[in-house]
This record gives C-alpha cells, sequence and structure tokens, in this order.
C-alpha cells in the first residue's frame, strides 16, 4: 500500500518512533558493523548488525539533530523515550553494550534541561532489559515473552504476558499514560501492535497502511518502522492513520 515517509530525503536509515509535545525522538543509522560474539565458546562467525544512534526533531520543522550519549559506538541503541518534568527531559533508551559474548541489553536514562545538556546515562535498573522505558506512570523492562511495570501511582510491581509469539518492543502513550503499546509477532508471523491499558485492562490493536511495527502515535496518525528493502533492518519511519480495531490477542496484567 502507498505510505509516506516522515522524513522524505534523509541519507540515514530511521527507526523506532517516539513522539511527545511537539518533538520526535527515533533512531538512526547509516552503515553496519560486523563484530565476534561467543569466541571464548569456540564460536568464531561474524555477526553482522546496525549501531543504531539517538537522534530528535521537531515535528514541524523535521531537522534532524543527535542526541549524545557516551557509550562505545558500536552499541545498539535503541526504543527512546521521553517526558518532560520540573524543568527537565527525562529521557530513556535502551542500549545493547557489546563485549565478548554478546550485545548485553538494558534500560538507560538521562536528564537534563535540554537536549544539548543531557547529564550521564545510567541504568535505570540493574536487570536485563530488551526492551522497557521510563514514563510519568511506570519504569518498564522486559525481554521477549514478559514485561515487568513499577506503578510508581499503586508503589507496586506488575508482570504483563501476552498471547504475542514474541515481544518486539513496548513504549507507552505521553496523551494516555496508561496505556502502553506492545509490538510483537502474532502466531501468524506477522507482528502486529496492540494497545493496552493497564487501569482498563482494555486490549485493542492499532491498524495502519501497513504492518504496525514499532510506532508511535501524532495525535490521530501512526508513525511506524516501515521495511522499505530485505537488507538489514533497512527501516525508514512512514506516517499514516491510525485506526483502533477490536482484536483476538490477549494480555494479562498480575502482581509480581
Amino acid at each position: 500500500m502507498h505510505t509516506k515517509r516522515v522524513f522524505q530525503q534523509i541519507l540515514q536509515k530511521t527507526h523506532m518512533p517516539f513522539y511527545n509535545d511537539g518533538t520526535l525522538v527515533f533512531c538512526t543509522n547509516s552503515k553496519l558493523t560486523r563484530r565476534h560474539f561467543g569466541r571464548k565458546y569456540g564460536l568464531s562467525s561474524p555477526s553482522d548488525y546496525r549501531p543504531w544512534s539517538l537522534a530528535y526533531a521537531d515535528w514541524h520543522q523535521k531537522q534532524v539533530r543527535p542526541i549524545r550519549v557516551d557509550l562505545p559506538e558500536d552499541s545498539v541503541l535503541c526504543n527512546p523515550t521521553f517526558y518532560r518534568e520540573n524543568g527537565n527531559i527525562i529521557f530513556s533508551f535502551v542500549a545493547g553494550v557489546p563485549n565478548e559474548e554478546k550485545l548485553d541489553y538494558h534500560l538507560y536514562r538521562m536528564t537534563g534541561p535540554s537536549w544539548d545538556d543531557l547529564g550521564e546515562a545510567v541504568q535505570a535498573v540493574p536487570e536485563y532489559s530488551r526492551t522497557g522505558f521510563v514514563s510519568p506512570r511506570h519504569c518498564c523492562i522486559g525481554g521477549e515473552s514478559y514485561l515487568v511495570l513499577y506503578d510508581k501511582e499503586k508503589n507496586e510491581w506488575q508482570k504483563l504476558i501476552t498471547s504475542l509469539d514474541r515481544i518486539a518492543r513496548a513504549v507507552y502513550d505521553p496523551d494516555r499514560p496508561s496505556q502502553i503499546l506492545i509490538t510483537g509477532l502474532n502466531g501468524l508471523g506477522i507482528f502486529c501492535t496492540l494497545a493496552f491499558d493497564v487501569d482498563t485492562h482494555e486490549t485493542r490493536e492499532l491498524q495502519g497502511p501497513d504492518s504496525v511495527y514499532k510506532c508511535c502515535l501524532v495525535g490521530n496518525r501512526l508513525v511506524y518502522s516501515y521495511r522499505e528493502s530485505p537488507d538489514l533492518e533497512d527501516y525508514q519511519l512512514h506516517v499514516g492513520t491510525a485506526n483502533f480495531v477490536d482484536t483476538g490477542e490477549a494480555v494479562e496484567l498480575t502482581l509480581r
């Protein structure tokens, strides 16, 4: 189906959008890198991947600016989110930092008065986190089959399990912080995004012009990662109309 790029003439790849208060944060990359993981276990096959970086842009002007993070250059920086509190930006992201064995993923947090003056990136929690975020309501970490939420309002830990075969990403909706957007693989092997409200337990599915992969909401529009070719992670941010529909997928939230 016909889609429209958010950035019409950008040279970098773009991925994993999040929108809040007129600003879009996302990932960028211009080349692959190769590393050998697991050498101490006798594994010698190289792995190619994209060391994604972080960027932001005003939604209307579309001028892309980097977000400086003092982590190794071949780290994978992904899943950016932010909100503002007491004059500061509260910025979170997930980073896969390479070591001899693997990319070691954790949730990080940075705070500062502006994008050019963010403080040091520190781990938000010590546990492994392949996806997650810090929001005004929650701290969320998770892997491929579950999410763990710390609810600041209720001062309790919760576990979220879905019927999806694999969770690929989780973010929140800044206009409705109780609503979490969960991208994952359904039983047909197709990526979809569920919108789950932690207060009402309502679960809906987001639909757009294509498979809704790692997306965010901008009003009644949907910005999502669209794969433009079979090349490794050849994504660009595309935009279309967002529709919420009933779904056969399920989400369960319990106390941890």
